[in-house]
């Protein structure tokens, strides 16, 4: 385990008095595996954080589809096998990210149709470069000014279409598609660049949490100050069994 460094927060009045940062690695897992939710020789940590990432993947088309909050719960319980928390956690993280990429998506309109300006007047002085060499009548130029008008309208088609395409996500009330995982990170994939499993191992290797007041922390996640050193304790939701339901039937 690294030993953490801290600083004060710039806030102090908010209720948190210190930021930890720090990389914990685990030194314990269960000894037994989940037959049903596990795959190999993976240990419970990792299926616990896949399954998470999975259940998150699938809350956020849900919810673009109008699906609900609460019944996504209770579903997500029984395709997933996290608990409640990690699966609401799930649901969070979902809406942040869809809230997000609409928020981005004004800003990337913006940006894109400066870059479109940007590229137009500069495929009209290539134009007019290219006009000037073929008055002259030089053959090496008129070459070189074709092959450039060439890629300035090449750039000037593709920044429109992605204008195009911005613009009709705006009007629709919908958001770009999202690569989980990242989009660089699967672009290198399709070139050959990037194994098609570091994608995957990006797509599934984390576990996000609430802190929640009235249970002193995140039930799930907590980090714990003893002789000394930082502990991360992880709930492995997964491997509990169903005792029964709560007052709102979920399990």
């Amino acid at each position: 385990m690294t030993k953490p460094k801290i600083k004060k927060t710039v806030n102090p009045e908010d209720g948190l008095k210190y930021t930890v940062c720090g990389e914990f690695f685990p030194e314990v897992y269960p000894d037994i595996r989940s037959q049903k939710w596990g795959r190999g020789d993976e240990d419970p940590l990792t299926t616990e954080m896949r399954l998470f990432c999975a259940c998150t993947r699938w809350t956020f088309n849900r919810i673009l589809e109008g699906r609900f909050r609460n019944e996504l719960k209770k579903e997500g319980q029984k395709l997933f096998g996290i608990n409640s928390r990690f699966c609401d956690d799930a649901i969070l993280k979902a809406k942040a990210i869809i809230e997000s990429q609409r928020e981005l998506l004004a800003l990337e309109i913006e940006e894109t149709g400066t870059k479109l300006a940007r590229a137009r007047k500069k495929l009209d002085r290539a134009e007019k470069d290219l006009s000037i060499a073929i008055k002259t009548g030089n053959p090496v130029k008129i070459e070189k000014a074709e092959r450039i008008v060439h890629g300035r309208k090449a750039r000037v088609k593709k920044l429109k279409t992605k204008l195009d395409e911005l613009k009709t996500h705006q009007n629709n009330g919908t958001i770009p598609t999202v690569v989980f995982g990242g989009r660089s990170l699967w672009k290198r994939v399709c070139r050959g660049r990037a194994a098609k499993e570091e994608w995957r191992n990006a797509r599934q290797n984390r576990l996000y949490a609430r802190g929640d007041e009235t249970k002193g922390g995140n039930p799930n996640i907590k980090i714990s100050y003893r002789s000394g050193e930082f502990a991360l304790s992880v709930t492995v939701s997964h491997l509990s069994e169903q005792a029964g339901t709560d007052s709102k039937g979920r399990p």
